[in-house]
């Protein structure tokens, strides 16, 4: 059965290799990772037909929501497509479901998701997935604002939501409350955020020597030990010349 026929499509006949070289290696009695031992020719054959394509690190992989590509010697860690777009889902549904709703509960629940998704992503080539996310929150913003006053111009729309924090391009609102008679709400933008790389560890640091003790201690307990600053590709590259 894992007889490979001539004229059998190229993709067939590699599966039907692949299954022939495992169950006929010294391991061909040993179970593999899935706990499955293949025998007979109708189990053989039930392994091809299940095969499935591995993506080469060339043509990129996706994995906890990041896709991983390697272009020449770089690799390239970026969000997924399928995690970009479903953000974009989450966001415009909240803004959907607040459309006639207190605003300041609108703001907290985009915060709250817009920040989350940002902080995991931050450590990886983000600053355009960062951007597109910005600039979708933006446009359904301002279409939830047109909904919500039909009968406002541009520039009172703007000045009413655009001016609140005193920043340009932040979606911001003032309100009284008993605490706080001047209570600001901003939603906050993924770029400002901001990337910031991870430090390796030192190659010759030992977590049981008291030599390294603080340098441990210092990963531990402060966050900036483990992160480079924001910078620049050009700056990043002229830190490690």
């Amino acid at each position: 059965m894992t007889a490979i026929k001539a004229g059998a499509p190229i993709d067939e006949a590699k599966k039907l290799l692949a299954v022939k070289r495992v169950t006929s290696n010294k391991g061909k009695k040993t179970p593999g990772v899935d706990g499955v031992l293949w025998k007979g020719a109708r189990a053989k054959w039930r392994a091809a037909c299940g095969l499935r394509r591995r993506g080469y690190i060339k043509n990129g992989f996706t994995f906890l929501g990041q896709t991983f590509r390697k272009h020449g010697r770089k690799l390239h860690i970026t969000p997924s497509k399928e995690g970009v777009l479903a953000l974009v889902r989450k966001v415009g549904t909240i803004i959907r479901k607040h459309v006639s709703a207190s605003m300041p509960i609108m703001i907290k629940k985009l915060n709250q998701t817009l920040r989350g998704w940002a902080n995991y992503h931050r450590h990886v080539v983000s600053s355009e997935a960062f951007s597109r996310i910005d600039t979708y929150v933006f446009e359904q913003l301002w279409r939830m604002l047109r909904k919500r006053h039909p009968r406002k111009s541009k520039k009172w729309l703007f000045k009413k939501y655009w001016t609140a924090s005193g920043k340009k391009h932040i979606f911001a609102l003032l309100t009284k409350t008993k605490k706080d008679p001047k209570r600001v709400y901003q939603v906050i933008r993924t770029c400002s955020i901001g990337i910031k790389r991870h430090i390796k560890i030192k190659a010759a640091a030992n977590p049981y020597s008291p030599e390294f003790a603080r340098y441990f201690w210092q990963r531990r307990n402060n966050k900036e030990s483990k992160l480079l600053p924001a910078l620049s590709a050009r700056e990043f590259r002229a830190m490690f010349a």
